[in-house]
């Protein structure tokens, strides 16, 4: 019995040593930053005009389309994919699909409730644009729940930025048969259902559409789009500050973008701005990066480390320290691709490569 004991012990000991040595020898294992991107899983079907959300550690991607716009081309499916904590993702898989097919959409999330806000789809060979908005919860397994109608906006608004701040939901700028510099916003109830929308006195400072923006704290950050009169691309920022009572401050012009663009992508990492791809007479693969200021202005705007492959319509989601660009389109072929990158030295894009 007593050599069985420290047979036993000699066997677990043997193995708690292992296990260390293995420990050690990962944590010496030299690291190399490299700046670029990496690929990522694809999309299980190619989407442009798509949003992307990111709830606890997996990443949404609602509708879109694929080839022209059409009745069988824009999506009402959903898809998500778990982030690995290297910054891999899972393979993506479908989900509650939304009640309406929507391409040039915008997502917000509030909590566990992502919003899909507006777009267009193409009924009976129509385009139609849309003043609805719908909502779903994001159960623990990462599955979404039914999609429940919520009240619509007081316009359509194809392509808008959609923010939450401080419980509710902004809708700003799109496309309604006119640019709009209307903004709208509705009051999110505890249930996840919205209230009313109502008009918000302070108006964009310049008519935006197919544009980016960014929600950081309690101010909304708005960013380049299309310039209806030239149909190039702005380079033109903005920014306003929400407070506790909903008051929004005036719209306040900020730093210029070094290169106008529209469809672009954009979002809010760290401590700063990113703007990133899009198309302004060619489809950009240019990545810029202004910081947030104390007073809530943007630095100027400086290059990062370009995409891998050029594209407009994409969409972003950022998780920590870490940045998704997913599917877009360049020059008429429609992306599956997802390209992943994260904040590192000197807030270069980049990742760590194991040598």
């Amino acid at each position: 019995m007593k050599n069985r004991f420290l047979s036993r012990c000699l066997g677990i000991g043997s193995i708690l040593i292992l296990l260390v040595l293995t420990q050690c020898s990962r944590s010496s294992h030299p690291r190399t930053w490299v700046a670029g991107w990496q690929d990522a899983a694809p999309l299980t079907v190619p989407r442009t005009g798509a949003k992307a959300v990111t709830v606890r550690d997996h990443i949404y991607v609602l509708g879109g389309g694929e080839g022209l716009p059409g009745p069988d081309t824009i999506h009402r499916s959903v898809e998500h994919a778990r982030i690995r904590s290297e910054g891999g993702l899972d393979p993506w898989k479908t989900t509650g699909p939304m009640n309406t097919p929507r391409m040039f959409l915008a997502a917000a999330v509030a909590d566990q409730v992502i919003y899909a806000v507006g777009g267009e789809y193409f009924p009976q060979g129509q385009m139609q644009l849309l003043n609805s908005v719908e909502w779903a919860t994001v159960g623990a397994d990462g599955r979404l729940s039914p999609w429940h109608e919520a009240s619509s906006m007081l316009t359509p608004r194809r392509s808008p930025t959609a923010a939450v701040v401080d419980g509710y939901l902004y809708a700003m700028g799109g496309y309604n048969g006119i640019f709009l510099r209307t903004v709208e916003r509705a009051r999110i109830l505890t249930s996840g259902e919205l209230g009313p929308w109502e008009w918000v006195p302070e108006s964009l400072s310049s008519a935006r559409y197919i544009h980016g923006g960014a929600a950081v704290g309690n101010r909304i950050y708005i960013v380049g789009g299309h310039i209806m009169e030239s149909g190039r691309g702005s380079s033109a920022a903005e920014w306003t500050t929400v407070h506790p009572d909903g008051r929004l401050d005036s719209w306040k012009p900020t730093s210029s973008l070094l290169q106008p663009r529209f469809l672009a992508g954009s979002a809010a990492l760290a401590d700063s701005i990113f703007v990133i791809g899009g198309y302004d007479g060619r489809y950009l693969v240019s990545v810029e990066q202004a910081r947030i200021q104390p007073d809530g202005n943007l630095s100027p705007w400086t290059q990062n480390v370009p995409l891998s492959t050029p594209r407009e319509g994409a969409a972003v989601a950022v998780h920590g320290k870490k940045i998704y660009v997913i599917g877009g389109s360049n020059q008429g072929v429609y992306l599956r691709l997802v390209e992943r990158a994260e904040i590192g030295p000197d807030s270069q894009l980049g990742y760590w490569r194991d040598e």
